[in-house]
């Protein structure tokens, strides 16, 4: 069990009252690591049937952990593709410049020991398809090292002012610490951030696309009214329903 306290008390309060209402509690149980995601995953097009006027498109695969190297690169990375808003190529590309969804864009959750990349758009039935290979382009187009230097410094400047608003009250200061004792990150953790997300350079962003930005590993899931999708591209392979008529 982990508990953080925060507010107008002493450490020696604080552990008085914590004995006080957990003190009695056995230890019958000992905390697991959470198991690595699988080394092999399927990839194609996986289909679930609900009669909607719209459609959920997402995309994911396995990526680089908290504990990688290359977790720095990799999150201005994602900023770049996606989670950045509006000047995000994806939000640019799907939602501006093609109107094809009302919200579009990436998002990366690194863990200690695996990372998850995925890209979402909710889009109208009839541009299902059309979104999804939208983006299947623009996550082929950054793997081939297209990243501009704009791009770069756009995203960590956005990155590093974002930070410090993580830190606004004591409850998120001892989330954060929480976090890292969980995950179990180097101490420095938090204080290097920032130097690390400044040393990004535009080679290391390219190297992690062009590495981790991976076709073949990639799972697709549509949920939407299946019937009105259309044609698939050939090399998406045959669509998976796996959940049909909600």
């Amino acid at each position: 069990m982990m508990i953080a306290v925060t507010g107008d008390i002493s450490k020696e309060e604080a552990v008085k009252k914590i004995m006080q209402y957990f003190g009695s509690w056995g230890q019958a149980r000992h905390a697991v690591d959470p198991a690595p995601p699988p080394k092999k995953t399927n990839h194609g097009v996986f289909y679930i049937k609900k009669q909607l006027p719209q459609s959920t498109v997402v995309s994911g695969e396995f990526t680089v952990s908290k504990n990688d190297p290359d977790y720095y690169a990799f999150s201005v990375l994602d900023f770049i593709i996606g989670s950045g808003g509006f000047r995000s190529r994806i939000f640019s590309a799907v939602r501006n410049h093609e109107g094809l969804a009302y919200s579009a864009g990436s998002f990366y959750r690194a863990r200690s020991n695996y990372g998850i990349f995925g890209t979402y758009a909710f889009t109208k039935t009839s541009s299902t398809v059309q979104s999804l290979q939208l983006i299947n382009d623009i996550l082929r187009d950054t793997a081939s090292g297209s990243i501009k230097p704009d791009e770069l410094e756009w995203a960590k400047k956005s990155i590093l002012n974002s930070f410090i608003f993580s830190f606004e009250l004591p409850h998120q200061i001892a989330a954060q610490q929480m976090i890292i004792e969980y995950e179990k990150l180097p101490a420095d953790y938090l204080i290097s951030y920032r130097k690390k997300i400044e040393a990004v350079t535009g080679e290391d962003v390219k190297r992690v696309a062009a590495a981790h930005l991976n076709e073949k590993r990639r799972l697709m899931l549509i949920l939407g009214n299946t019937d009105e999708f259309g044609k698939l591209p050939e090399e998406w392979g045959q669509p998976v329903l796996i959940l049909p008529n909600l």
